[in-house]
């Protein structure tokens, strides 16, 4: 204890009696504090006295547990989150330690419907990473040397991947770090890889944007169709691929494929999307599918690309909408009378099949003929015809060029199951042989040359117009009336339109000249000349023979912009008169004096010409 004197020091012991007092102050502060009321288990700094080793913090990272070099042994990537409220996840690392080495990962599905990024980043310098999907071949290697390779929009489902790379030489370990993030899932998104072989759904209307981002990668959409969508619509598919990329688009309804095409890759930033525009909706339609691939697809091109479904707009009032499928297993049914379709043809193999049940024509009707034009731009089409009364088959039509009408004019039909087949012409393989002269002595011969295959028609669209007409013939020609036996009948004092059509055609008309009844001079003669007594006529075989009775008839052609001819011959094919003097546009006609017989009336025109369009009038009179 510190004590102090009472009395006061003089001056001269201050500094001796300072001292004690000094080493007081000192040994105060060293002096533990007073422990009253504090908790006994914790130091002054707050540390508990009693508490054991600190455990360790959590690992910021997944790390890869060897082997795992198969699907089979796969590490499964925990999916922890990096922290409270966040849509990042824990990142994978691992290693490959050699060449040829491929680390698998296995990613749990998520119960949310969420869609993932994966991306896996190089940490060893110069290490290009590659992922491996399904498949060992299926590659994607998009990013170059260090850096990151990203998959976008992965699937919720649960889904093995393998990591592997082109390693520089000496970079081995080549680590790298494999990271998820969450977002939300969107209609318009492709899940990558396809979830039970769909890459997603596409609605109508609407759009998504999809990506090739590997070899031999294939996307899959099913359209969700409306319950409400018009009966007799359809649906139209647009694919617009990237610049300078090929790519296919096929369609697939219940599960089987339709028909596909390519898009040619374009050689500029300017593309044009493939079009299948008549998709049949309604209730008769099952589960449309949408497939969407590059063409020859190579490691490290990306092909992103917008895929939309949108209403095909409708058409005038009357017209008719061609769908698909349309085969002929399942033709589109037609009704009888005049019809007008819009159709398209999709790739160089595909056909339109349309059925009329046409009516059957009674004994003593006019006859039932067909008018069909098929028209259309930048196509060399083929119309294709099977009546009940071709015997040999179908009657296949390609007479016109690239773009220019195929046409059946004034064909005679019986009645019955009718149709007509569109496609486009048959490409030739062999160009016509072309004459060489070989040099050099002796004789010449002639060597066939031959050409090269004559290129496809790349346009994806071949939008065409199909017009067809059924009626009963009434003062019309009727084909085929090319031959003799074939010609059409033509009484004295009637008409009959026609058309010259095709190339070379030629119309028959036959018509009968019958005798004239003679007329007696003087009727009281002719009563004599009946009775019993008359003498006999005395034949005067040096006379000249009585003169043959005729008949004056006119023959008129007129109403036509072609040059035409007519000719007159006998039951034998005999020429018996011809005119072919005026000009196109111009009447042609012939009067003549016939005796009694059958006879027939050519129609023909010029060389070369013909026409659908072009209506003559042929009227044959008696004077």
């Amino acid at each position: 204890m510190c004590l102090s004197n009472a009395t006061t020091p003089s001056e001269p012991r201050r500094s001796a009696r300072a001292l004690p007092w000094a080493l007081c102050a000192l040994m105060l502060l060293t002096l533990p504090a007073c422990t009253c009321g504090q908790d006994q288990s914790v130091d002054r700094r707050g540390n508990k006295l009693d508490a054991g080793p600190e455990p360790p913090k959590q690992a910021p990272v997944v790390a890869e547990e060897e082997p795992n070099d198969s699907p089979s042994k796969a590490n499964t990537y925990t999916l922890t989150t990096t922290g409270p409220g966040s849509t990042a996840l824990k990142p994978f690392e691992g290693a490959l330690t050699q060449a040829g080495d491929v680390d698998f990962i296995r990613i749990p599905a998520q119960p949310d419907q969420s869609v993932r990024t994966l991306r896996v980043e190089p940490l060893t310098e110069g290490f290009d990473p590659v992922i491996l999907w399904e498949e060992p071949g299926n590659r994607q290697n998009l990013a170059a040397a260090g850096e990151a390779e990203s998959a976008l929009n992965l699937t919720g489902a649960e889904v093995v991947v393998g990591i592997a790379g082109v390693v520089p030489s000496g970079g081995f370990p080549a680590k790298y770090r494999v990271s998820l993030t969450r977002s939300l899932y969107g209609d318009n998104l492709e899940i990558e890889p396809a979830v039970d072989d769909l890459s997603g759904t596409l609605n109508l209307p609407g759009e998504l944007q999809g990506i090739i981002n590997h070899s031999n990668d294939t996307d899959r959409y099913q359209v969700a169709v409306p319950e409400d969508s018009p009966e007799g619509g359809a649906l139209r598919l647009e694919l617009q691929p990237p610049p300078r990329t090929a790519m296919k688009i096929a369609l697939v309804v219940d599960g089987v494929e339709l028909e596909s095409f390519a898009v040619p890759a374009s050689k500029d930033d300017q593309t044009s999307p493939a079009v299948w525009p008549n998709v049949a909706l309604g209730s008769q339609q099952g589960k449309i599918e949408v497939v969407v691939s590059a063409d020859q697809p190579q490691e490290g091109v990306e092909a992103a690309y917008t895929l939309r479904a949108l209403l095909h707009p409708p058409l005038p009032e009357g017209q008719v909408l061609e769908t698909e499928p349309s085969s002929e297993l399942n033709p589109i049914v037609l009704q009888p009378g005049k019809t007008t379709v819009t159709g398209y043809l999709h790739s160089p193999t595909d056909t339109d099949v349309f059925e009329l049940d046409l009516p059957k024509t009674a004994d003593g009707d006019s006859p039932l003929i067909f008018h069909v034009r098929l028209q259309g731009k930048g196509v060399d089409w083929a119309l294709g015809f099977d009546a009940p009364d071709l015997e040999d088959g179908a009657l296949s039509l390609n007479k016109a060029g690239v773009g220019r009408d195929e046409l059946i004019c004034n064909r005679v039909v019986p009645g019955g199951k009718t149709r007509l087949v569109v496609s486009r012409a048959k490409v030739s393989a062999r160009k016509p042989p072309k004459r060489k002269k070989k040099k050099g002595k002796g004789k010449k011969k002639d060597r066939l040359e031959l050409g090269k295959e004559d290129p496809p028609n790349t346009n994806p669209v071949g939008a065409y117009t199909l017009i067809i007409e059924s009626r009963q013939a009434e003062g019309e020609e009727v084909e085929p009336n090319g031959e003799l036996t074939e010609a059409s009948l033509l009484k004295p004092g009637a008409s009959v339109q026609g058309f010259i059509f095709p190339v070379a055609d030629v119309d028959i008309y036959a018509f009968e000249v019958k005798a004239a009844k003679a007329k007696p001079e003087n009727p009281g003669e002719a009563k004599d000349a009946n009775k019993k007594d008359a003498a006999p006529p005395t034949p005067e075989l040096w006379n000249d023979p009585p003169p043959v009775e005729t008949t004056k008839l006119e023959v008129l052609l007129q109403g036509t912009r072609l040059n035409l001819a007519i000719e007159v011959v006998d039951e034998e094919g005999l020429p018996v008169a011809q005119s072919d003097d005026s000009p196109a546009g111009t009447a042609e006609k012939l009067r003549l004096d016939l005796p009694e017989g059958k006879y027939f009336i050519k129609v023909r025109a010029g060389a070369r010409r013909s026409s659908c369009d072009a209506r003559y009038t042929l009227r044959l009179k008696t004077l």
